[in-house]
């Protein structure tokens, strides 16, 4: 069951910056808005209000995401939202902070005699560096769900554990999010790297040079025609450039 719950309302207060929502979102500039249009044709803050309310953590994160999406980006608010988890010492203080890590499982508790997992042996018997029996399911937690450090990021973030050991130790414990609200934040963190590459002045011009060229010309022509062969999308451009006739007429 979801737990109505904000545990932030007394720790932050929600920047209230202006940010400009006319622009083009199939051209990159100096001033993009943080958010994008998918293939789609919806915003990624359209997608997130599309998203069942199961697919996020608890019902508090869905109304702090949700009462500010329009205005910011999910990372930032993911990571607001869950900024006091930061400062836990322990795991029971955490849960007590966020009834939805009620299920993870402090490694101090296990019987170390019947677990078979070296990762979580090593851990318990101090062998990796800064994690111990005490910390660990708090640390991952507030690397995976705080930071949103996914495991397949650098092994430093994870102690030099690879992430194929740090996905399967994190399902251990109980610590996890939706494929659906993770998918959203790559999507995410994608928008943002394609503009910060297409913010590079020596990348932009290389692209439009690249793009004018007879070969880029005759490879969007190809695929064009390959394109063309789809009913579906043939149907498509037809009823597209029909509406556009319509309203020039009307206009």
């Amino acid at each position: 069951m979801k737990i109505q719950f904000n545990p932030i309302i007394n720790y932050i207060k929600p920047q209230n910056k202006s940010i400009k929502e006319n622009y083009n979102p199939f051209q990159y500039n100096h001033n993009i808005n943080f958010d994008t249009i998918s293939f789609s044709g919806k915003t990624i803050a359209q997608q997130i209000k599309e998203l069942p309310s199961e697919t996020f953590l608890s019902e508090g994160l869905r109304d702090y995401i949700l009462d500010n999406v329009d205005k910011r980006n999910i990372l930032d608010l993911h990571k607001e939202y869950y900024a006091p988890l930061m400062s836990c010492q322990t795991l029971d203080e955490a849960k007590e902070l966020y009834p939805e890590f009620s299920n993870v499982i402090d490694i101090k508790d296990l019987d170390l005699n019947n677990i078979s997992n070296r990762t979580i042996l090593k851990i318990a018997k101090g062998q990796i560096k800064g994690l111990n029996k005490e910390n660990a399911s708090l640390v991952f937690l507030q690397k995976y769900i705080g930071k949103l450090e996914p495991p397949k990021s650098e092994e430093k973030y994870y102690f030099d554990i690879n992430h194929h050991t740090i996905t399967g130790l994190l399902e251990f414990l109980n610590i996890s999010m939706d494929k659906n609200y993770k998918n959203i934040i790559k999507k995410y963190r994608m928008s943002q790297a394609r503009k910060n590459i297409w913010q590079n002045e020596d990348f932009r011009k290389q692209a439009l040079t690249e793009r004018k060229s007879p070969k880029a010309r005759q490879k969007h022509s190809q695929a064009a025609k390959i394109m063309w062969q789809n009913e579906q999308y043939r149907q498509r451009r037809i009823l597209k450039k029909q509406s556009k006739n319509k309203n020039r007429i009307e206009g």
